[in-house]
């Protein structure tokens, strides 16, 4: 199963201090995604949503094996979801669901959840490039964008000391 980049970019092991804390948030930023996947998805009328599913049983993407017709076939909106977190995890599920979506011309359904992905602040903003995979950050320049806004320890530190002289 492929890693879930956006959770690692966003949290690597460590940063929240307890492991406890990483998986709350992790459960969180998943149910969030997955929500915003579902409500794509029920945008799209029957006759779309058929086409959405016999793409995902052909080949769409590199390293994203399709999923059998045979499974596919039955599948209402939340089990679509469901699915393709299972197969992809939650990363690879808006990165197929997005390359599928440009293939069926909807570009934009494709753009509003792009949209609504960068509302989360998971995605950058688009920089203009032609690749599908655009607005599906590197981890890296999801893990410096978010680590930077903290501060390091020593800041803190420095920070309450000189609280604690100014009220001596």
């Amino acid at each position: 199963m492929p890693k879930n980049l956006v959770f690692e970019g966003l949290c690597p092991t460590g940063l929240l201090g307890t492991p406890a804390l990483e998986v709350e948030l992790k459960s969180l930023i998943e149910r969030t995604l997955t929500s915003i996947l579902l409500y794509c998805l029920k945008e799209l009328v029957e006759q779309e949503f058929k086409e959405f599913k016999w793409y995902l049983s052909d080949k769409v993407l590199k390293d994203f094996p399709p999923i059998p017709k045979g499974e596919v076939k039955s599948l209402d909106k939340m089990d679509a979801v469901d699915v393709m977190v299972k197969a992809y995890c939650t990363e690879g599920a808006l990165k197929i669901s997005l390359s599928i979506l440009r293939k069926m011309t909807q570009q934009d359904l494709a753009q509003r959840l792009e949209r609504d992905l960068q509302k989360c602040s998971l995605l950058p903003t688009p920089t203009g490039e032609d690749s599908e995979h655009k607005g599906i950050p590197p981890p890296s320049a999801v893990l410096t964008s978010h680590v930077s806004e903290i501060p390091p320890p020593s800041a803190v530190l420095t920070s309450h000391e000189s609280l604690d002289k100014k009220r001596i």
